[in-house]
């Protein structure tokens, strides 16, 4: 209560029971003031009270009575009622000083209650004695109302905020001594933009902390937020973005809108991820494969058309598998093209990309690679798609048929896929196995595939198949443990075709039988010629090996050059084991009872099982040559080296590792236990007749 008017109350002595005319006007004036006031003695008891205070209490409560206020009871905000000796004018009394108490409600007989605050002062007699107290009740119904709306209208903003869709932040720019805006604190944000930028769920000046805490700054960039932000504050200017950030659950996409407010900036955040997510999806389906993830035909057909410039050339294999729709359901059909297109997409070479082009149909794109590599690809995947598919109905043989045109220079992309899909057509109807394979560039001239195949009838015929050996050296010692047999085709026209190219042929064209019989007497005629601590490894195909006549084959080459058979090994590869498992480990174990040593070549490229590997009587392992490179440099590859080499000792196998072209490569192999190593480090396949000279080289 303001001074002048406790001086004024008590100088008419309103705390008194007298009333002169004189005081009756006074205290006619107090009412007339429509400020609820009243009166006490020094003990509590009401000595006064006007009609604004009546008002104020709802009904009259009687003078001289120890209330220190007239309300029915005192509430305070909280609900909870309110002693009336701690109620302010109580305080004021006791303690003999003016309190300003904090609000409550008093509470009429009725039950209703008014928000007042109250001002009580003490009253004193001239010689300064306590004689009472008068209090000021000022009646904060409205303002009360006008919190509650407000209370309200924020409750209601709050609970908008925290359910809408769009993430909304309130920034307060930091400055530095200069007054440079350095940083943006976030004074608020609502729920969703708490989820989309990643923040803690704390409000007030704690809300999130620095905004640099949660999106990039960029400060030195004229597109960071900081500039952005920046320049919304001191210009006005809309800012509309894109931008991304972590929530923890995965990158986000979202577009911001910032404008200024008042002394910050108020940004707002729409959650675009799904959007984008699909229009990506749109994107990558425009040019993909939707089952199996490869390019489809709009895709390979994009890839193709900046290949037509390329001076080193480019490939097509066309590939196509068949006899799987009619033994099998949809799904199970659909599990064997996916689980096909993900062994293309395992043996594809550096830069070289696979479509699914139809519904059994593939397609392979390799670029500046040479024809002896292509055709070393179309081997491997005929090796890997023989491998029968695991679906629910069971497990399915996909038939497999490989089309491949070579262009050594620039190409026509509509040319080369034109030469790509005759070559496959040729092959489709060759005889043989279900694996067929051409490539009429590659074969440099021959302009069919009848062409092709009366060269090589013509080549067996006439001998022109060449056996060249390849030194294996020990690596304990260094020195030759012996020569694996390879194949070599001296063309009279066309010099030396790759053994890539004409041994997949022969497997086509049913000579495959007639090309290892020859391979495999000549190799143990030249052997038998060797130091007697030397072995020959022969390489024998899937074919050879379904040919009941092959132990017999055997014992007739031995019988012949006079070889032991201790001393010949035969390589087969991991296809070998497929099929018909019974009829191929009955050969095995034939060719074994002979005394002949059995190898697996490429191990740990294909296919083969454990159980396999020691089911059948195999007493090397020859690690494949893609497992080698680098294996000196890379930490990962040496641990796949180690991890063969304790199998390989578990199961009792000697090893041999291909493709040995570096000397780290080579002290590699040795430190981690491998027996053997053949490649180019030490030689390439050479002619019988240079023979001696290694021997004389390595010892």
């Amino acid at each position: 209560m303001p001074d002048d008017l406790a001086a004024f109350i008590e100088t008419l002595g309103l705390a008194g029971e007298d009333a002169s005319a004189e005081r009756q006007a006074a205290r006619l004036l107090v009412d007339a003031m429509g400020v609820a006031i009243y009166t006490t003695d020094a003990a509590g008891s009401l000595t006064y009270y006007n009609e604004a205070a009546a008002s104020l209490w709802g009904w009259r409560p009687p003078l001289q009575e120890q209330r220190w206020c007239g309300s029915w009871r005192i509430v305070a905000p909280d609900g909870a009622e309110m002693p009336p000796d701690q109620c302010p004018m109580a305080v004021c009394l006791r303690e003999g000083r003016a309190v300003r108490g904090a609000w409550a409600f008093a509470e009429r007989p009725d039950g209703q209650r008014i928000p007042f605050a109250p001002f009580p002062s003490p009253l004193r007699a001239p010689d300064g004695r306590l004689v009472g107290a008068v209090n000021v009740l000022v009646d904060i119904s409205g303002l009360k109302a006008a919190e509650n709306r407000l209370a309200r209208a924020e409750a209601r903003f709050q609970t908008a905020q925290d359910i809408a869709p769009e993430g909304f932040v309130v920034l307060e720019p930091i400055r530095d001594a200069a007054g440079t805006v350095v940083d943006f604190r976030i004074d608020y944000a609502n729920a969703a933009a708490m989820r989309l930028l990643g923040l803690r769920p704390r409000r007030g000046r704690e809300a999130g902390g620095r905004l640099s805490l949660v999106l990039p700054m960029h400060a030195g960039g004229p597109g960071g937020v900081l500039a952005e932000f920046t320049a919304v504050l001191e210009t006005g200017s809309v800012s509309i973005r894109e931008r991304g950030a972590g929530d923890g659950l995965g990158a986000r996409s979202f577009r911001s809108r910032a404008v200024r407010l008042d002394h910050g900036v108020a940004v707002s955040f729409e959650d675009i991820t799904a959007r984008r997510r699909v229009e990506a999806r749109a994107r990558f389906l425009a040019e993909h494969d939707e089952l199996t993830g490869l390019l489809n035909a709009s895709g390979l057909r994009r890839r193709m058309e900046p290949m037509q410039d390329r001076a080193d050339g480019a490939a097509i294999l066309l590939v196509t598998l068949e006899g799987h729709r009619a033994a099998l359901g949809r799904a199970a059909a659909e599990e064997a093209v996916r689980v096909a297109a993900t062994r293309i997409a395992r043996r594809l070479p550096a830069g070289a990309v696979a479509a699914r082009i139809g519904a059994d149909d593939f397609a392979v794109l390799v670029a500046g690679c040479p024809s002896l590599a292509v055709h070393e690809l179309s081997a491997a995947l005929l090796r890997d798609l023989a491998v029968p598919v695991a679906t629910p109905e069971g497990p399915v043989a996909l038939g497999t048929r490989v089309g491949v045109a070579v262009s050594e220079g620039a190409m026509d992309p509509d040319a080369l896929m034109r030469d790509a899909e005759l070559a496959l057509s040729t092959a489709r109807q060759g005889a043989g196995d279900r694996l067929a394979i051409f490539a009429p560039a590659a074969l440099r001239g021959a302009p069919t595939i009848r062409q092709a195949e009366a060269d090589l009838r013509q080549a067996l015929a006439e001998r022109q198949i060449e056996v060249h050996y390849q030194p294996i050296i020990a690596t304990a010692t260094r020195r030759i443990a012996g020569f694996e047999a390879l194949a070599r085709w001296k063309h009279p026209s066309r010099g030396f075709v790759s053994p890539g190219e004409f041994v997949p042929l022969a497997e086509e064209t049913g000579l495959i039988t007639q090309l290892g019989d020859q391979v495999l007497r000549q190799a143990c005629r030249d052997a038998a010629g060797w130091p007697d601590a030397l072995r020959v490894t022969v390489n024998i195909s899937p074919t050879q090996l379904r040919e009941e006549m092959l132990p017999r084959l055997v014992a007739d080459a031995l019988a012949a050059s006079g070889l032991a058979a201790r001393r010949l090994e035969l390589e087969l590869s991991e296809v070998t084991f497929l099929g018909d498992e019974r009829a191929a480990a009955h050969a095995l174990a034939t060719l074994r009872a002979q005394g002949v040593a059995l190898a697996l070549d490429d191990f740990g490229s294909g296919f083969c099982s454990l159980a396999q590997l020691r089911s059948f009587p195999v007493g090397r392992v020859k690690i494949d040559r893609n497992l080698v490179v680098g294996v000196d440099a890379q930490r990962e590859g040496a641990a796949i080296i180690r991890a063969i080499m304790r199998l390989a000792a578990d199961l009792g196998l000697a090893t041999t590792a291909e493709g040995v072209n570096t000397p780290g490569e080579f002290d590699r192999l040795a430190a981690e236990g491998c027996a053997e190593a053949q490649g180019f480090l030490f030689s390439p396949a050479q002619p019988a007749a240079a023979i001696p000279s290694l021997l004389a080289r390595f010892g």
